[in-house]
């Protein structure tokens, strides 16, 4: 972040600012949200795969 700001300033804030998943996206926050939906939907597959036998 510290990075993005000392490269393009006012223009980061903007982008900050007008665009809610922008910090998420270049923090990887995004994808560490994804992978765990991710990981859960195979939670509950699993489960469920169990509760049938």
């Amino acid at each position: 972040i510290l990075h993005e700001y000392e490269t393009r300033g006012f223009d980061f804030l903007l982008q900050a600012f007008n665009t809610p998943d922008y910090l998420e996206d270049i923090t990887g926050l995004t994808q560490l949200h994804k992978e765990t939906e991710d990981a859960e939907v195979w939670e509950l597959s699993d489960s469920e795969s169990c509760e049938m036998e």
